[in-house]
């Protein structure tokens, strides 16, 4: 029952680091997201996200943008590389909703 309930949710299936940024897989749908979200002390009234969390996020694409520089194999933003899962993530997002790993209910 809990995976009907959560159905339209993002769920977090890994959380690594990389320099000064979280990135957060997600999958929904049977597809999967990598989330950017910079390292930050803990925020007021912070919920941590986990493995195995389920959120609600408005991602945005962040690879989109022109301004973004491109390398091969992934994107170069905010002075840090982050790379493309070739099989499975071509963007990389980040949610208005993560500071670090603070969850912000909107």
């Amino acid at each position: 029952m809990e995976h009907a309930l959560n159905i339209n949710k993002y769920h977090v299936v890994k959380i690594d680091s990389a320099q000064n940024f979280y990135l957060i897989y997600l999958k929904r749908g049977g597809n999967y997201f990598k989330v950017v979200s910079e390292k930050i002390e803990k925020a007021n009234n912070c919920e941590k996200i986990k493995k195995q969390d389920y959120l609600s996020l408005s991602i945005n694409l962040i690879t989109g943008n022109s301004k973004i520089p491109f390398k091969v194999d992934g994107i170069i933003y905010k002075e840090t590389a982050f790379v493309f899962e070739r099989d499975s993530i071509l963007n990389i997002y980040e949610a208005d909703q993560l500071t670090g790993l603070c969850y912000n209910k909107k």
